[in-house]
């Protein structure tokens, strides 16, 4: 058999770089035994006046002893909400435990009771929005593996939600996508130790979690159960298998994808929460971690007569029963599991050759893809999403394309011209702009994760002050993919 070994090469460049602060959260460490009403911001007319009371007499909430004000329209981070769910949910273990505000046992404790919490661990400082700490406190009501919208639903049933906004009962107006604050998070566990739930007061495993699935989602599970649950996604695009990936996200949070062959799911993928593995494998372990649980990776992929060399220092690949897992490493963190892929063994193997064949659909779909998957990454990191422009994609598009076209690959093209030369000539009046380029890797989620490797590249996806982004894909005769991202403001 021929054996083959694939380079993968990038470049970035950005005209220019402003370091950006990263907010902290706040430490409330002592509790002071001070009543509600003794801080000059309390207010008995407020609708979390009655809630603040009994949280501080029980220890759900705690605030340090110089604190003179309850600040209960302060915005919650998820490692603030997570200490006040175990401060609620297991006050005997908090109270064994004297380092309980320590960041990495909150965490631990959050994995052992598998809570969908953020995979990055630096993401908990960022605030954390009402449908994402719905589904956090319904997960660990029910033990059951819940969407935003069913669990902020579940609360409604349970006559829980109560606050000032006065919106209808409807997972749109419990305004999910707006931050939580002090005054609505105990609000909500004071709703549930007022219906006497202490039945529920349980964060507890769920039983029937899959092994090696997404957000409950596993390969082989049928299509309309998917759908069902999830509903229609947001954007479906061809894919390198000549199959479609249905992207579901709710403003980019909760970011995953799943691909299905004749009404059964072939192909997962996601860089977010929600994946649960094998012996409690989840995604922020260590390249360590996960090969002391699955062993040795995959070192060749065997197919049509050839034998491929998919070794690589940024991921492993294992073979599992009927798939294919492949676990992509934040080597700027660690080593971190940052992403996985689970593909059908099947799907892999009806793909000719190394790449795809190349086509205007998946050329669209390979440039949609990397769009969803760097806003995916902002989100998770708590910086603004990107817009797509037209205009700057056609800038991306020319320059993939004469680098496909007369085999090059560098930011100047053949002319000269640097990036910020195209940009210019295409009209495109800009403040800052910058640019990424990567070829040679067979999709948009190998490149993006590559790319993210790159403390360079890195720095331009997660450049805060970005509004504006375009992809070009081309590829040439073999089907190698040529990238280029144009990232720009005003």
């Amino acid at each position: 058999m021929k054996k083959v070994s694939i380079a993968m090469i990038s470049l970035s460049i950005i005209f220019i770089m402003i370091s950006g602060k990263i907010p902290t959260s706040n430490s409330d460490q002592v509790k002071t035994g001070k009543k509600a009403s003794s801080y000059e911001d309390y207010d008995a007319s407020a609708y979390w006046a009655e809630s603040v009371e009994w949280s501080l007499t029980n220890k759900v909430l705690r605030l340090n002893n110089e604190d003179t004000k309850l600040h209960p329209y302060d915005e919650m981070t998820e490692l603030d909400f997570l200490k006040m769910m175990f401060r609620y949910f297991k006050p005997k273990e908090i109270e064994q435990n004297h380092f309980f505000d320590d960041f990495s046992m909150i965490y631990e404790l959050a994995d052992r009771y598998n809570l969908a919490v953020s995979n990055d661990k630096g993401s908990s400082i960022y605030n954390i929005k009402r449908g994402q700490a719905a589904k956090l406190l319904v997960e660990a009501l029910t033990g059951k593996e819940q969407s935003e919208k069913q669990a902020v639903m579940w609360l409604y049933d349970q006559e829980l939600v109560k606050d000032s906004t006065h919106k209808a009962h409807t997972y749109e107006g419990f305004q999910p996508d707006e931050r939580i604050t002090r005054g609505e998070a105990v609000t909500l566990f004071y709703a549930i130790y007022q219906n006497e739930r202490n039945t529920l007061k349980k964060v507890h495993r769920s039983s029937s979690v899959k092994p090696y699935s997404i957000h409950g989602v596993t390969i082989g599970d049928a299509q309309e159960e998917v759908e069902e649950k999830f509903g229609l996604p947001n954007r479906s695009t061809l894919n390198e298998y000549g199959s479609y990936w249905h992207a579901y996200h709710h403003h980019y949070d909760q970011f995953f994808m799943v691909s299905y062959t004749k009404g059964k799911v072939t192909g997962l993928y996601t860089n977010q929460t929600g994946f649960i593995g094998n012996n409690g494998l989840k995604l922020g372990a260590t390249k360590e971690e996960v090969r002391k649980k699955l062993g040795n990776p995959v070192r060749d992929l065997q197919k049509q007569g050839m034998t491929y060399n998919i070794e690589d220092n940024e991921y492993d690949t294992y073979e599992i029963e009927n798939m294919y897992l492949t676990c992509f490493y934040d080597t700027q963190d660690s080593n971190r599991l940052t992403a996985v892929q689970l593909l059908q063994k099947n799907m892999e193997q009806k793909k000719q050759g190394f790449y795809a064949k190349q086509s205007v659909e998946l050329q669209r779909g390979f440039q949609l893809q990397m769009f969803d998957l760097i806003n995916s990454t902002r989100s998770k990191y708590g910086l603004s999403l990107v817009e797509w422009n037209d205009r700057i994609a056609k800038t991306a598009l020319s320059h993939s394309l004469d680098m496909a076209e007369n085999h090059y690959f560098s930011h100047g093209n053949l002319k000269g011209e640097t990036p910020f030369d195209r940009i210019y000539n295409d009209q495109i009046d800009y403040r800052i702009a910058g640019e990424n380029i990567a070829m040679g890797q067979f999709s948009s989620i190998y490149a993006h994760e590559e790319l993210m490797n790159s403390l360079s590249h890195r720095r331009n996806i997660l450049y805060t002050d970005w509004r504006f982004l375009g992809i070009g894909v081309s590829f040439d005769s073999r089907n190698i993919p040529y990238y280029t991202q144009n990232y720009y403001s005003e």
